[in-house]
């Protein structure tokens, strides 16, 4: 991804796995379409320098699996708050957070 011009829409993070949704315009036809792609890596740190890697263990992939249903219901489900509601937005109950872009 070009973080320069195309910023994410949406970081999911459980623990230091991550997951980062993108929304690219492209042309299918004659119209314009969103079309997301996402990205999942996992921090770790080496001599207090931050990396990332595309790579998992098997401990890893019950978070994987968290975050890849959180996009899913970012894209995918649909949900409109009650006025004056002040409900935890960055909550997903899962002990995980989500950050918007």
């Amino acid at each position: 991804m070009d973080s320069a011009t195309n910023k994410p829409v949406k970081v999911f993070f459980c623990g230091a796995v991550t997951a980062t949704v993108w929304i690219t315009p492209r042309v299918r036809g004659d119209k314009v379409v969103e079309v997301p792609s996402i990205k999942f890596d996992k921090s770790y740190e080496v001599e207090g320098e931050r990396k990332y890697t595309p790579t998992f263990f098997d401990e890893d992939l019950p978070k994987v699996a968290l975050v890849a249903m959180e996009v899913y219901r970012f894209l995918k489900v649909r949900s409109v708050e009650p006025q004056g509601s002040e409900g935890e937005a960055n909550n997903l109950g899962t002990g995980c957070e989500e950050r918007t872009g």
